[in-house]
């Protein structure tokens, strides 16, 4: 029988997905340092299993942030797409003005 999960979980999922990506990790990889199987992880990013208060801990220490940012709708992987995106475009813009100045 499948369950419904709650909107914490959906956003739980969502947010360590995002920062395990951002990290480059796969699902293996984040669930070997963190210290669990890749099923159980891959059923939390699913919002299929509902991790206890030290697993979570667990997954914030490894991915680099505090439990509270997970369970924050948006959570500080969507910050850090933001962040990236900003520094590429600065980066972009620069590489543009050295061009221009090249040219003349």
């Amino acid at each position: 029988m499948r369950t419904t999960s709650s909107a914490e979980q959906q956003v739980l999922a969502r947010n360590i997905r995002r920062a395990r990506e951002l990290k480059g990790w796969s699902q293996e990889e984040l669930a070997r340092r963190a210290g669990m199987e890749r099923a159980y992880l891959s059923g939390i990013e699913r919002a299929q299993a509902n991790p206890s208060l030290l697993k979570m801990t667990s997954i914030a220490h490894q991915l680099g942030c505090d439990v509270s940012t997970l369970l924050t709708p948006g959570g500080d992987a969507e910050a850090s797409d933001q962040q990236l995106r900003e520094v590429v475009r600065a980066i972009v813009k620069t590489l543009d003005e050295a061009d221009l100045l090249a040219a003349h």
